[in-house]
């Protein structure tokens, strides 16, 4: 998987200090929120296939249709 980390750091312009400790926390902060968002868009891409998917919304769905 890509890590933003380091793409994000890169693009900094040469007056942000890209070494600097908050700097480095804050795009590790960056990375970590996004991979969450890039966790999240791939289990909402599996749950596409019904047979994959579950949880209470599809729980209710079948209890319609039996």
């Amino acid at each position: 998987m890509h890590d933003f980390k380091e793409l994000f750091l890169s693009k900094l312009p040469s007056p942000i200090n890209r070494f600097a400790e908050d700097t480095i926390t804050f795009a590790e902060w960056l990375n970590a929120t996004f991979q969450k968002l890039i966790g999240l868009y791939q289990t909402i891409e599996a749950f596409r296939d019904i047979n994959k998917a579950n949880g209470k919304a599809l729980d209710r769905i079948g209890d319609q249709f039996n």
